[in-house]
């Protein structure tokens, strides 16, 4: 499969292009895939230290699950940006973590549009965002005119009602401790201590990120939204449940997808714990199959 995706894109002539963009006195790094396209789809990455390419620092190996969701949707005549987060891959040179909030995402964002509509090129921009990146540009698309907004396995619920659906799930031993430090951040107060154990979640320098992010409610959020929307999910993604995709379309009255055997980093995957951890550092493994065309066909419905 990647073979033929290398193969593809040259046969293509598609032009990808590293690019930097000017954000708060330094840059935010990505690939713009260029199909002489005049609909420009703007994708943005999940939690953590995930990168443009849907690979996280912390794991063993790559899925480079959104670069070949980038590659795919220009092969069908887009043109794509993908980019590293501030503070993320390349994007480094940014302010320290302890006083970044998660509004800086929707900033950033926001500049980087801004910056592809003062060329002029493209009629048309579109959203794709993947996990935490959903909310990201859903909130984006709340505050400026966005075409087509795509949720791919994104954050459905409140931040904290996630994580404690997780930790019930993986330690619940836990639970009672997560509980009680989402209820100080949520009333707006930083901890004063933290279980070693769950330092990763909760550490000193992430508080306030965590914080500003309670604030915003998905549901309130992808509500707002006036684009034309799609909510996708997959059915054996153990961290944002197929279901609760479905739920949240529904109230909202949303068009949805749901891919029965599609996981998180958007492959097919066994259903059991470990099979699935294998999928996220395996880059072999190609995208789930119709979830490209999917989108595409979505994406040209106002193209």
């Amino acid at each position: 499969m990647l073979l033929w995706i290398i193969c593809l894109i040259f046969s293509a002539g598609l032009d990808a292009k590293e690019i930097n963009i000017p954000v708060e006195n330094s840059y935010i790094y990505g690939t713009l895939e260029e199909s002489n396209s005049k609909h420009l789809v703007v994708l943005i990455s999940g939690s953590g230290p995930t990168d443009r390419n849907g690979n996280s620092s912390i794991s063993e190996g790559n899925n480079n699950s959104l670069k070949f969701l980038a590659e795919e949707i220009a092969l069908k005549g887009f043109d794509t940006f993908r980019y590293d987060k501030r503070m993320v891959g390349k994007s480094k040179n940014f302010k320290s973590e302890d006083s970044t909030v998660f509004y800086d995402f929707v900033s950033d964002t926001k500049l980087i549009i801004e910056h592809f509509r003062q060329d002029k090129k493209y009629d048309k921009i579109s959203i794709i965002g993947h996990s935490e990146g959903s909310l990201i540009g859903g909130i984006v698309c709340t505050e400026i005119k966005i075409d087509n907004f795509v949720s791919l396995c994104g954050l459905i619920e409140q931040m904290d009602t996630t994580v404690i659906k997780q930790i019930t799930d993986r330690a619940p031993a836990f639970l009672e401790e997560v509980k009680g430090y989402f209820n100080q951040l949520n009333a707006g107060k930083k901890l004063d201590s933290v279980n070693p154990m769950l330092a990763s979640l909760f550490r000193p320098s992430i508080q306030g990120f965590l914080i500003n992010m309670l604030k915003y409610k998905p549901s309130k959020v992808y509500s707002d939204i006036k684009s034309n929307k799609i909510f996708i999910g997959g059915g054996y993604d153990m961290q944002v449940k197929g279901e609760d995709v479905t739920k949240i379309a529904k109230e909202i009255g949303s068009k949805y997808l749901i891919f029965d055997e599609m996981n998180h980093v958007l492959k097919k995957s066994p259903k059991d714990f470990l099979g699935q951890l294998a999928t996220y550092s395996n880059p072999e493994l190609p995208l789930y199959d119709g979830l490209v065309d999917s989108i595409v066909k979505f994406l040209n419905e106002t193209k």
